[in-house]
């Protein structure tokens, strides 16, 4: 699947939340503006709309393990709960759009509407309808 502005990837990704019940952030994005300092030729002709060279979309509940900076004297809780699911999108190779290059849907949660509607974010979608 390939996106030609950033508008078609944020309904796409509100899209997929939804159908889902997932929560998705963005783990990690290189952009095109830092990307042609390494390969200016390659990306001489994109489409600098599309503002981003990579992206990868990861769960809320998980995507990267939490490691606390604390001493432990204060018990608190996390959504982090490293494990691989995610959406990895790059520009294609005349840069005209955004890919989805892999995609990985293993979830070590229970995937349901009721823990997906609970998550913060979406709580606030509802009280805004």
């Amino acid at each position: 699947m390939e996106f030609e502005s950033l508008e078609e990837l944020d309904t796409f990704i509100t899209n997929y939340e939804r159908i889902n019940c997932v929560q998705l952030w963005k783990k990690t994005a290189k952009t095109i503006e830092k990307s042609k300092a390494v390969c200016p030729k390659k990306l001489a002709s994109c489409n600098e709309d599309l503002k981003y060279y990579s992206l990868m979309y990861a769960c809320k509940i998980g995507g990267r393990a939490f490691k606390s900076n604390g001493r432990g004297i204060r018990h608190t809780s996390t959504y982090k709960d490293n494990y691989p699911m995610m959406l990895k999108l790059a520009l294609n190779n005349d840069g005209s759009r955004l890919k989805i290059v892999e995609k990985i849907e293993n979830h070590n949660h229970p995937v349901n509407r009721e823990l997906f509607e609970s998550m913060p974010k979406q709580r606030t979608y509802l009280l805004l309808k």
